[in-house]
């Protein structure tokens, strides 16, 4: 017979006690009469008590004992012999196995004592909840779940969550699952996606504060307007109470411990609600109206006193002051990147999007997107970083700034162009470039160098020679340093890859000179590298070791780590021209450690350089095992052609040298 605990359906999942539930399972099935499992309310005690019923077999009776007026020695009776168990837990236990769970959260150890002694050493067990030990019975206490755990139950109740939303769940729930499960599935059923505080919820953070007097409530609700930023003074006008007694009425709520010392910044201590979850709580009971009038009087309050913008911003949203509300936040998220904290930037930005409406114009939303922009590309999430650059650029146009406009879209070309949408990019760029209305302009002449960077890339010969001539003539009069240097070294690489010949070094030579007398140590050192790169592809090996070194020493020189493997691995294909193999091998394990050094997981020329060297050692089944992994053709545009060329061949000439025809044929046509 089994009788379940309510509700019935599905049980909620059991997330982080494993060692825990495994201990009070070996507990549990030494039959000690009673055990207790402490902890506060919401820290998962009854359900840890129905997963270790679970697993005590089959022949185990599942006894719900339900809360209720009588002793608990009374009720435990009840349901014994409602079941049919016997009269007195004593009877019951040398009648049948049973374990029978509790459902008063609060037993106390003065109750559960005589039980445990009535039924110790028989068939019968009760698993009780409470708030301390028992001295008399075997006792195990629960603690709050860590941050990851919390954040699998998360997930595990809603699966459709988004991860903004699990933080913002644990931030709020401290650990405890009844928290974390009711905030999750009110989420995961909110028209809007918001955080969503249930009644239930709502009762259980603010279960201490039932009992407190009016003027009390009156104080609980302005410290959770104010976010936990305990001010006495500024409360005291609020309130139109002395300083003096309000600091008497928080002292009474620290007392009682409801309200705690937490550490700020710097090394401040603030005041705050014991439970993260109360504040939002009392906020989400408010009525609008009452609401909007405390925070009305609190961003008034909080303007005078000079308060920062992050704060005033949710202030100024409660108080319906909706585009005072996207300006504080927009300039909080500003003051939050400053400070490295991209969270806190993105919850503004969030925050401020969250308030914006078309009557507060095209502008503010497209700087919102910017910043938003930035705060994903600080987190390493390229796809959102591209999108909302695209965005912010359309709007900054929109918005009548093209300079800003322009900024965003050359960032959403380049956050494209690693992530290996490259020809996305360059596409996306030159479009917005081709709808520019405004004249030459510092931001246009970058916008050209980015569109002609990313053609070279591609190996688009032809547009680039065009962009780099648009930014000779455009740029020297809008004071960008770099733009004739650069141009001029743009159109040479494009001149060489449309010709095939060296025509493109004496423009290289005089773009490089141009750039050390300005002191554009990476223009110059591009220069250098392109340099060595033509001359290895027109089969010079002398020539392009002797610009490979010179272009090491220098970006050694001047800490352009990048540009520095490139040249060692430049080295290394030219010694692999010059047939020493020794010297080849050495300088291309050499760049690739410094690949890895510097975090690229891409194939790379040094990838490429040593399956060629297994090639010129006759090791050539271990050459092609090694190309085979580096194809990627099915998405040639992630690679410069250059790249992609050196790999595609020594494939294809590996796969011939083996006799796989077929194999080579497929990567010459891709």
């Amino acid at each position: 017979m089994l009788c379940r605990v309510p509700p019935p359906g599905t049980e909620s999942p059991l997330v982080g006690r494993d060692g825990l539930l495994a201990d009070v399972v070996a507990l549990a099935e030494a039959r000690p009469g009673a055990i207790m499992l402490w902890g506060e309310r919401g820290v998962g005690r009854r359900r840890l008590a129905r997963e270790v019923a679970g697993r005590l077999g089959a022949g185990v009776v599942r006894v719900y004992v339900p809360a209720g007026p009588k002793p608990l020695i009374g009720r435990v009776s009840d349901a014994l012999s409602d079941l049919g168990l016997g009269q007195t837990p004593q009877a019951a236990g040398r009648a049948a196995q049973f374990v029978a769970l509790v459902d008063d959260p609060d037993t106390s150890e003065s109750e559960i004592g005589p039980i445990g002694q009535a039924l110790e050493g028989s068939r019968g067990l009760v698993i009780a909840a409470g708030r301390v030990p028992s001295l008399d019975v075997p006792s195990r206490g629960l603690t709050p779940l860590e941050p990851d755990q919390a954040a699998e139950l998360a997930f595990a109740a809603s699966p459709d969550l988004e991860p903004m939303q699990v933080k913002r769940i644990v931030a709020l729930a401290d650990g405890l699952p009844r928290l974390i499960l009711a905030l999750a599935q009110a989420t995961a059923t909110s028209t809007d996606g918001k955080l969503q505080i249930s009644t239930t919820v709502s009762r259980l953070a603010t279960s201490g504060l039932v009992d407190l007097d009016e003027e009390a409530q009156n104080l609980v609700r302005w410290v959770a307007l104010m976010r936990d930023r305990v001010e006495p003074d500024l409360l005291a006008g609020l309130m139109s109470l002395p300083t003096d007694r309000i600091g008497e009425r928080i002292d009474e709520l620290v007392a009682v411990g409801e309200m705690v010392a937490n550490p700020g910044r710097g090394g401040a201590l603030t005041l705050g609600f014991r439970r993260s979850l109360t504040g939002p709580a009392l906020i989400a009971e408010m009525g609008p109206n009452e609401l909007r009038r405390r925070s009305r009087d609190l961003l008034r309050a909080g303007r005078e006193a000079t308060w920062p913008s992050a704060l005033l911003a949710q202030v100024a949203g409660d108080a319906g002051e909706h585009a005072e509300a996207i300006e504080l936040g927009f300039k909080g998220a500003e003051d939050a990147r400053a400070l490295n904290d991209v969270e806190e930037s993105l919850r503004l930005i969030n925050l401020a999007l969250g308030y914006w409406r078309p009557e507060h114009g095209e502008l503010i939303r497209a700087r919102a997107y910017r910043e938003a922009a930035y705060a994903h590309q600080s987190l390493c999430q390229d796809p959102e970083a591209a999108d909302y650059f695209e965005r912010a650029s359309d709007g900054l146009r929109t918005g009548h700034d093209e300079a800003a406009a322009f900024e965003a879209a050359v960032s959403a070309a380049f956050v494209n162009w690693n992530r290996n949408e490259r020809r996305r990019g360059y596409s996306k760029l030159t479009a917005f470039i081709d709808r520019s209305e405004g004249g030459a302009s510092p931001e246009r002449t970058e916008a050209l160098l980015g569109q002609a960077m990313l053609a070279a890339g591609l190996s688009l010969n032809t547009p680039l020679r065009e962009i780099a001539c648009r930014v000779l003539g455009e740029g020297p009069a809008t004071g960008v340093v770099r733009s004739r240097s650069r141009a001029i070294a743009l159109f040479g690489y494009g001149r060489s890859g449309q010709t095939g010949t060296d025509a493109g070094l004496r423009y290289l030579n005089r773009a490089r000179q141009i750039a050390l007398r300005l002191q554009d140590t990476r223009t110059a050192s591009i220069t250098w590298l392109w340099a060595s790169h033509l001359l290895l592809s027109l089969g010079c090996p002398a020539e392009a070791r002797e610009a490979s070194v010179d272009t090491f020493e220098f970006a050694k020189a001047n800490l352009l780590n990048d540009h520095a493997t490139v040249a060692i691995g430049n080295v290394g294909e030219a010694y692999l021209g010059l047939g020493q193999l020794a010297e080849a091998r050495s300088w291309l394990e050499r760049a690739a450690d410094g690949w890895r050094i510097l975090g690229s997981s891409r194939p790379t020329a040094s990838d490429a350089g040593q399956g060629w060297l297994l090639i010129q050692e006759g090791r050539i089944a271990e050459a092609l095992d090694h190309f085979r992994p580096l194809e990627r053709v099915g998405n040639p545009a992630g690679m410069v052609f250059h790249e992609l060329c050196v790999i595609a061949a020594g494939h294809a000439t590996a796969a011939l040298e083996v006799g796989e025809v077929a194999e080579a044929r497929r990567v010459v046509e891709q």
